[in-house]
């Protein structure tokens, strides 16, 4: 098939799967794409507020990549860009306070791990993070750990081509319903894992009066919602 008319019915296919993908998914899209929004100003305001940013808004685009991956039917690679935004998010959390490992980092010697960043005892999501920064957050800490390995490892599926992912996402361009909702379920507990570590991390540091859109994602964590001056 001459080169033109081939792009022309790739093009013509993922016209028709995003169709499809807005008319079944499109609370779900809509909703994605609010939380990375709202990921979006938070960091902005860890910029304005000149806490190092470390990778965060390249995280976090990819967020928004994977997003549209999703809407064209190109699922394999939705699941890989949300897999990159979440680890480098919290690889940058991580670095944020090792600043040694970052500078590597940025000269290529050094990389992002993901058993470092999950490690119980000395990661982002461990008891020993969150004391330091947001104490009362720590009894969320255990819960927030399991659903990040959780979510870490079934998209980690669809990046090293584990043999059951091919039977899900084939070699033809097409709609896959369940795939999609299986990513808006990993998306949401991503979107929140990641809200919960940058508030742990750097809302004692940001003035309270930009973070209305904090309390309103997260005000059914306790020590969230007490600090912004929510309800007990």
């Amino acid at each position: 098939m001459e080169i033109k008319s081939y792009i022309t019915k790739l093009l013509e296919k993922s016209n028709e799967i995003s169709i499809k993908s807005i008319s079944e998914y499109h609370n779900e899209l809509s909703d994605s794409h609010f939380k990375y929004g709202l990921l979006y100003d938070f960091i902005e305001e860890i910029i304005n507020s000149n806490e190092e940013p470390c990778a965060l808004k390249n995280a976090i685009s990819q967020l928004e990549t994977s997003i549209y991956c999703l809407s064209l039917g190109l699922y394999r690679q939705a699941y890989s860009s949300l897999r990159l935004g979440f680890e480098l998010a919290l690889g940058s959390i991580q670095f944020s306070v090792n600043k040694l490992d970052f500078l590597e980092w940025q000269i290529g010697k050094q990389d992002v791990k993901w058993s470092k960043i999950i490690d119980e005892e000395n990661g982002v999501l461990s008891k020993r993070f969150f004391d330091v920064f947001f104490p009362e957050l720590t009894t969320v800490v255990e819960y927030y750990n399991s659903s990040a390995k959780n979510s870490y490892r079934k998209l980690s599926e669809f990046v090293h081509g584990n043999n059951e992912t091919w039977k899900k996402d084939g070699l033809e361009l097409t709609y896959n319903s369940n795939l999609a909702k299986n990513y808006f379920s990993h998306y949401k507990s991503i979107s929140e894992i990641l809200l919960i570590c940058l508030s742990m991390r750097y809302l004692k540091h940001l003035e309270r009066g930009n973070l209305d859109f904090i309390l309103t994602e997260l005000s059914h964590i306790e020590g969230i919602r007490l600090y912004l001056g929510g309800p007990k």
